[in-house]
């Protein structure tokens, strides 16, 4: 039987944090597995959601407060929690980070949470309220949707985020999304779905799935039977997402695609070689045949819709010469965006305990070092040389030659005169540079500059913020 107490009325702080030492490098979109914890939570608790990105966390009374992080947040992650333990203040911690390693967080809070918390958050909750909660609870894959509350996310997101697939079976050695996520491929029923668009306030979405358009042709018919049903209840809605290279064979999903809302697709092209795309088992893309990605590119955008390219610098094979290379390519290619990155070994990968394993991890100072596994700076040693403060700086160097402010005007004009679309011209032109910046570990501007144009486009339609409720 449940304790009376349990059932009374109790406070739950919910925060995301952001790590203010890194580069300035806002999120777009509200963080949605907070959403969806808030949404498991019962009707008892008294719920908010503080996100560093708009609002810097101080300590305020709470029964339990929760915290996520990624990698390169965690050490914020961790000083928030242990001033929130210094005030007598349980706290619980989950995420990715937290669930590679749930022993380093352990150090920091009282409870951890692994994986989806689907089933394992009202386990523990209720166990916590009866006063028998245990420290450690692993998480387990779940074809379980929860709705998140939506109304709890800071109203001045840009975007708003759903998702509507989990789970990868590509299995890429540097990706954590296999570990955390899951191998199995699962769907959210589509008119979930739709009756989901309809409550968030924003004109912008992002569908965070790891790959909407799926692994196969049946996921393909999946991903437009979902179109067909936004567009028939009239969702009105603008969105991007991630998905992979073999959407572009598929018309019919480009289509109803473009149809249903869709502006831009991020996808990972990685490299330009089938050497390169080996070193990190990037299987479909040579499947494909690399030296296809602009005839790809091309079917996408005659779609009208734009192209974000990812591309990797410092894989193991890499030499100083094999990225020049890279960066030329990226000069040439016809996407609307790219987004250079650094390979990183982020702990929960098999790339990480490999290194780990080999002696070849730069930064191993933990958890401080953990503010260096941001994507933009070299955390694996590199075969020809041991100057690693000279080689990262080489890599940069060579990263930000496709980032020319000149050439990347030029391509996002080239990118509206294909795709006819004003918005993508503008979600290209400030993309780009926010990317370019990031390089340059520089802080960007262009977010007001996006909320100022987005609400000029759609007037009151961006404002219209659900009340907010607990």
């Amino acid at each position: 039987m449940k304790s009376c107490i349990s059932f009374m009325k109790k406070k739950l702080i919910l925060v995301f944090p952001v790590e203010r030492t890194i580069v300035n490098f806002n999120a777009i979109a509200p963080p949605l597995g907070l959403g969806i914890i808030a949404a498991l939570t019962p009707k008892h608790w008294d719920v908010e959601i503080i996100d560093e990105n708009f609002e810097y966390f101080k300590y305020r009374t709470a029964d339990l407060i929760g915290i996520t992080s990624w990698t390169s947040n965690i050490n914020r992650a961790y000083e928030i929690a242990q001033l929130c333990k210094s005030n007598n203040t349980p706290v619980v911690m989950g995420g990715p980070h937290v669930s590679a390693l749930p022993e380093e967080a352990l150090d920091y809070c009282d409870f951890v949470v692994t994986g989806m918390g689907e089933e394992t958050w009202p386990l523990f909750l209720d166990d916590f309220e009866n006063v028998r909660a245990e420290r450690l609870y692993q998480g387990i894959l779940s074809d379980k949707f929860v709705k998140p509350r939506h109304e709890l996310f800071h109203k001045d997101y840009i975007l708003g985020a759903i998702q509507t697939t989990r789970g990868c079976p590509m299995n890429c050695e540097f990706c954590f999304i296999p570990t955390y996520n899951g191998s199995k491929y699962y769907r959210k029923n589509p008119d979930d779905v739709v009756s989901e668009l309809k409550e968030i306030p924003q004109k912008f979405v992002f569908f965070i799935d790891d790959n909407l358009g799926g692994f196969n042709k049946n996921h393909e018919k999946e991903a437009v039977l979902l179109f067909d049903k936004m567009i028939e209840g009239k969702i009105n809605k603008y969105w991007y997402t991630q998905t992979s290279l073999n959407i572009a064979l598929n018309e019919e999903f480009l289509k109803k695609a473009k149809l249903s809302g869709c502006g831009s697709v991020l996808i990972g092209f990685e490299a330009e070689t089938e050497e390169a795309l080996k070193s990190i088992n990037k299987t479909l893309n040579i499947k494909l045949n690399p030296s296809l990605y602009n005839d790809y590119i091309k079917k996408i955008h005659k779609c009208g819709i734009s192209v974000i390219a990812t591309s990797i610098f410092g894989l193991e094979n890499d030499t100083i010469d094999s990225m020049e290379k890279r960066a030329d390519f990226l000069k040439q290619i016809k996407s609307a965006v790219i987004l250079s990155t650094f390979l990183t070994a982020f702990p929960g990968t098999r790339f990480y305990d490999r290194m780990k394993k080999d002696d070849r991890l730069i930064y191993n100072n933990y958890p401080h070092d953990w503010k260096y596994y941001n994507c933009m700076r070299l955390t694996i040693k590199p075969a020809e040389t041991n100057r690693y403060d000279v080689y990262e700086k080489n890599i940069t160097r060579i990263m930000i030659k496709p980032f020319n402010p000149l050439r990347l005007l030029i391509r996002a004009v080239r990118t509206f005169l294909v795709t006819r679309d004003i918005i993508i011209l503008l979600h290209a032109t400030s993309t780009n540079f926010k990317y370019r910046n990031f390089i340059l570990r520089k802080k960007h501007s262009y977010y007001r500059l996006r909320l100022i144009l987005s609400k000029i486009l759609y007037g009151n339609r961006t404002s219209n913020r659900l009340s907010k409720k607990t």
